[in-house]
C-alpha cells in the first residue's frame, strides 16, 4: 500500500511539474546543419538595436548608445553616413529608434522612437534623405510593423484589455484588437498584462507575398494571416521552448527567467520563403553554447536548425539569400558577417 501511495504521489508531482511550464513538446528539426559566417567588415558601434537591409546592398543599423542610424554599403564595403532627425519638433524624433520596412514601400525605412513613441519613415531614394512623421502612440508599446498598404500591427501594453495586439490605420486610429496573451505557464493567465508584455517582448517581420506577419518573443512564435479578415483564428501560435519566470510590479516593472531555462529567441528575419529565428540555447547554468538560427516555413513547420560558429547580436536577410549579422569581437568592434543559406 505504501508503495502504491508513493508512486501515486510521484506521478502527481511529475504532472504538476510538467503543467507548471509549457505543456507542448520540444520542437524537432528534420535537418541540423553547421554553418560558418565570413567577415565583411568592422564598424564602430555602441549597442546595435535593430538592422534592416534594402536592395541587397544598403544596410541600416540603429544604435542604442550612439543615437544615430548607420548606413553601410555592402557592395562598396564602406560606411556611407550616419543620420537621425533628433529632437521634439514635428519632423524630428528622439533616439533610440526601432527600424522596420515594408516590401510594398521599398524606399521607406520606418523608425519608431522608444522614447517619444513617434512613428515615421525616411524616404531613402531622396537626396538628402527626408523624414515623414506619421503619428504618436498614446500608450506603452512593444513593437510595430507596417503591413498591407496602410495598416499597422502593434504589440504593447493595453490597460484593462485581454488582447495581445492592436491593428491601426494610417492615422494611428485603432481598427481592431486581436489575440490573447500567451499562457503556456500555469497561472500565467492571471499575471498582470504589463508583466506579460515585458516578458514576451516581440519582434515583427512580414511577407506581403504570403500575406502573413510573424511575431516572436523569446518563447512564443505567432504567425498572423492577413489574406482575409483578421480574427483571433488568424493567429497560429507555436511555443518555442519551456519557460518559467518571476516578476515585480510597482514603480519599476520587471521580469526574470528562472534558473535552468534557455534564454530563447532574441532576433528575427524573414523572406517570402522562410522565417529565421536567432535563438540562444544557453541557460544561466551553461553559457558556453553558440547561437542557433531556427528556420520555419510560413505554415509554422520546422525546416532546419543552423548551428553557428559565432553568435551575432542581430540578423537580417537579403534577397539573394544571405543572412547578415553583427558580432562583437575581442577588440570591441562590431563585425558585419554573412553566410549563404
Amino acid at each position: 500500500m505504501k508503495n502504491i501511495l508513493f508512486l501515486l504521489g510521484l506521478l502527481i508531482a511529475l504532472l504538476l511539474n510538467a503543467c507548471s511550464f509549457s505543456t507542448k513538446k520540444e520542437i524537432k528539426f528534420p535537418v541540423v546543419e553547421q554553418v560558418s559566417f565570413e567577415t565583411v567588415d568592422s564598424l564602430f558601434l555602441g549597442q546595435p538595436l535593430t538592422m534592416q537591409i534594402f536592395d541587397n546592398i544598403d544596410l541600416y543599423i540603429s544604435d542604442f548608445h550612439e543615437p544615430m542610424i548607420i548606413h553601410y554599403d555592402l557592395d562598396e564595403k564602406k560606411e556611407v553616413s550616419r543620420f537621425l532627425n533628433k529632437g521634439n519638433g514635428p519632423e524630428e524624433t528622439l533616439p533610440p529608434v526601432i527600424l522596420s520596412n515594408n516590401s510594398l514601400f521599398n524606399n521607406r525605412l520606418y523608425t519608431l522612437s522608444k522614447q517619444s513613441r513617434n512613428l515615421g519613415y525616411y524616404t531613402l531614394i531622396e537626396n538628402p534623405i527626408s523624414y515623414t512623421p506619421l503619428f504618436r502612440f498614446p500608450y506603452f508599446f512593444g513593437n510595430i510593423i507596417s503591413f498591407d498598404k496602410d495598416r499597422y500591427l502593434v504589440h504593447g501594453f493595453f490597460e484593462d484589455d485581454s488582447h495581445y495586439y492592436r491593428i491601426l490605420d494610417e492615422q494611428g486610429n485603432e481598427i481592431q484588437r486581436i489575440g490573447e496573451y500567451p499562457d503556456f505557464l500555469q497561472g500565467e493567465k492571471d499575471f498582470p498584462n504589463m508583466v506579460k508584455v515585458i516578458f514576451h517582448t516581440v519582434q515583427f517581420s512580414c511577407s506581403n507575398y504570403r500575406k502573413k506577419i510573424v511575431s516572436t518573443g523569446p518563447y512564443v512564435l505567432d504567425i498572423i494571416d492577413f489574406s482575409q479578415e483578421i480574427t483571433d483564428s488568424s493567429i497560429q501560435r507555436i511555443p518555442l521552448a519551456k519557460y518559467d519566470y518571476t516578476y515585480t510590479t510597482g514603480t519599476h516593472n520587471s521580469t526574470e527567467i528562472k534558473s535552468g531555462f534557455v534564454y530563447g529567441s532574441y532576433d528575427l528575419a524573414s523572406d517570402d520563403s522562410y522565417i529565421y529565428l536567432l535563438f540562444n540555447p544557453n541557460t544561466d547554468k551553461n553559457e558556453g553554447l553558440k547561437a542557433e538560427i531556427w528556420v520555419f516555413d510560413w505554415d509554422g513547420n520546422p525546416v532546419k536548425k543552423l548551428l553557428l560558429n559565432r553568435s551575432p547580436s542581430l540578423i537580417t536577410i537579403s534577397g539573394d539569400s544571405h543572412i547578415y549579422g553583427l558580432v562583437l569581437n575581442k577588440d570591441e568592434m562590431y563585425e558585419i558577417v554573412k553566410v549563404k543559406i
